[in-house]
């Protein structure tokens, strides 16, 4: 029992994704509602957790019978994020508190939770759209081309008549290679700082056509289709497989002084190991002769999925996916020396 249970912990990361897929992601917004002491909460905040609680009580009715969210959270949201209509973006289970996390993998898109106390303040939750595929129509040219806008405004006047948007993007596109697949442009995943085409496209319904959207390549008109409509390999990718070996010393995070190597015989050990790894050694079986992370000698340095927006994710990962698979990079951290293994 205890062998099993420690195969699924890691000093490194939490938590952890060893299925052979990446697990399923859902997509959250919310409203917060500070009160005196919650972390963070904006200076001068006077009201209590109790006031807090009857504001947030006052609003979940309202937005269970349509009110706009967007426009509740511009209102009444005392987070960082109000900017972005409160959303936090999307999630696997075990990722967020277990409270929000329980609402999430519970409830269908579109649903309100009832409020939330957490540590930062009172949430209000509301599950939202992970994916959108879209259809784009692009007219590349700065602002100042002047036949670039008469194109542009030929474009929108034919679309709001309701001519065929592939037939529009295969006569009037510059993205030729987007304009050979009909148009098919991307699977987008909902994340906590879209913007530009990205934003634009949640904004969307599935069927809806986008107004023309100005980025430093042109203009854009994007429609919204369903995601079967969009070939998969389109889809946006956040995740990445890992395999890690965690060398501690002396000056680690929680490591004990008087049972751990010095920092400089750390170093020559995680030295060797990467030179082994760059040599072709198998990763697995190094991070079996060593590897300081919990359970990491018997799981061969196996970590799993890691996502882009996985909460508090160490520095050693954040660049794992610029690595190609194969790659092997080394890492000075607080907890010690890794040796991170991009997998997938």
């Amino acid at each position: 029992m205890f062998a099993a249970l420690l195969l699924q912990v890691s000093t490194l990361l939490h938590p952890l994704y060893l299925g052979e897929a990446p697990p399923e992601l859902r997509s959250v917004r919310h409203v917060l509602i500070a009160h005196q002491g919650a972390e963070h909460a904006p200076p001068g905040v006077a009201r209590t957790r109790e006031a807090a609680l009857e504001r947030a009580n006052g609003l979940v009715p309202r937005l269970r019978a349509g009110a706009d969210f967007r426009l509740a959270v511009a209102e009444a949201s005392e987070a960082p994020d109000r900017a972005n209509q409160g959303v936090l973006g999307s999630f696997a289970k075990g990722m967020l508190a277990l409270e929000a996390d329980a609402f999430l993998f519970s409830a269908e898109v579109g649903a309100v939770s009832a409020p939330i106390a957490l540590p930062d303040g009172v949430h209000v939750f509301q599950r939202i759209d992970t994916w959108a595929a879209v259809l784009e129509l692009r007219i590349e040219g700065p602002e100042s081309d002047v036949e670039a806008k008469k194109r542009v405004d030929f474009v929108a006047g034919e679309l709001a008549r309701g001519a065929d948007f592939v037939q529009m993007v295969r006569e009037h596109s510059t993205d030729r290679a987007c304009a050979e697949r009909g148009g098919q442009f991307a699977i987008y995943e909902r994340g906590a700082r879209d913007t530009l085409l990205k934003a634009a496209a949640f904004e969307l319904g599935v069927g809806e056509t986008s107004p023309p959207i100005r980025s430093p390549l042109g203009w854009h008109f994007l429609r919204r289709v369903p995601l079967s409509a969009v070939d998969g390999k389109l889809r946006e990718n956040n995740w990445a497989r890992v395999r890690a070996i965690l060398v501690q010393h002396d000056k680690s995070l929680g490591a004990d002084p008087a049972t751990t190597r010095t920092q400089l015989a750390a170093k020559e050990l995680v030295d060797a190991l990467l030179a082994r790894a760059k040599k072709g050694e198998d990763f697995t079986q190094l991070a079996r002769e060593t590897n300081d992370d919990r359970g990491g000698k018997e799981r061969g340095g196996e970590l799993g999925w890691v996502h882009r927006s996985m909460p508090d994710l160490p520095r050693p990962f954040l660049t794992v996916f610029a690595m190609r698979p194969g790659d092997v990079q080394q890492f000075d951290s607080t907890l010690g020396f890794v040796l991170v293994q991009r997998v997938q």
